[in-house]
């Protein structure tokens, strides 16, 4: 059975339910560890493979799909994905090499 998005979402709505349930003092390294995992999930390059695994299931799988199709919205996800990581890339920049702004 392939994973969704709102699956994973929903999974992760859950994972938190459980965490802000943890207040007794032996449970605060579970707590902790769960955050970890949360943070992992909730990473660029885990909603990248999400991504990824869905338009290979839904899209390349998919034997209703022409090539021609197909080819279509290999393009369309490519330029998608471009465009965020060239974001991505710019903010990182961005922060990693703040413009000092000269004084006069």
């Amino acid at each position: 059975m392939p994973i969704r998005k709102k699956d994973t979402a929903r999974a992760l709505e859950l994972l938190e339910e459980y965490c802000t349930k943890l207040r007794k003092p032996e449970e605060q390294q579970l707590k902790t560890a769960i955050q970890r995992v949360l943070g992992i999930f909730q990473s660029n390059l885990f909603e990248a493979l999400l991504d990824i695994q869905e338009f290979y299931e839904v899209t390349l799988l998919n034997t209703q799909k022409s090539c021609e199709q197909k080819l279509e919205e290999v393009n369309h996800m490519a330029d998608k994905w471009e465009k965020s990581a060239s974001i991505q890339n710019s903010e990182l920049a961005q922060s990693a090499c703040p413009v000092e702004e000269a004084v006069y």
